[in-house]
């Protein structure tokens, strides 16, 4: 596609992620050389990252992610605990997508928890990225496998994660890696 370039603009890149701008060639680097006013760093490791595969390029800034904390004060619990049979809730929220935010490891770690108690339900938010729908197949298949098809929910994307949040006992997302997670 056609990229039209103006002499005033200011260009900028935000990078959310580690082992993401390691994997960038030669050429992107020198790209963003000429052409980004900035790079927006999302962690010290990000940063690190950044300045490790582009030696020399000054323009990186590390800007956390910001959080508003009051969404998450004076919440009435989301589950009732008599609705979900006295059970501990467990809930992960993210993208479904087992290589990056590793569902997949909690699902297999659910499976060893079932054999020591029965007490749970785990709460997974979040949809598959929509190129990949198999994801969510994927994953009821590994409950299965695990024996907890049963202790499993799947919610879909959701606006109430700090209800959600508020309503569970353990929130656990078993990243395979992240820049600065929320």
């Amino acid at each position: 596609p056609l990229i039209f370039f103006h002499m005033n603009a200011k260009y900028v890149l935000t990078i959310h992620s580690t082992r993401r701008y390691s994997t960038f060639r030669t050429l992107d680097c020198l790209i963003h050389r000429l052409f980004l006013s900035q790079i927006f760093a999302i962690s010290e490791s990000v940063q690190r990252e950044i300045e490790e595969a582009n030696p020399g390029f000054r323009r990186v800034r590390l800007v956390y992610n910001g959080l508003e904390l009051g969404k998450f004060e004076n919440r009435e619990r989301q589950f009732n605990k008599k609705d979900v049979n006295r059970s501990k809730i467990i809930l992960c929220v993210a993208r479904l997508n087992p290589p990056h935010k590793g569902q997949d490891i909690l699902i297999r770690a659910l499976g060893i928890l079932a054999d020591k108690r029965q007490d749970f339900l785990c709460i997974f938010a979040g949809s598959p990225p929509a190129n990949h729908p198999e994801i969510l197949e994927y994953l009821k298949q590994l409950g299965e496998e695990m024996g907890v098809e049963d202790r499993i929910c799947f919610l879909g994307d959701r606006n109430d994660v700090p209800e959600l949040l508020t309503g569970a006992d353990l929130f656990v997302l078993p990243s395979r890696y992240e820049g600065f997670g929320i």
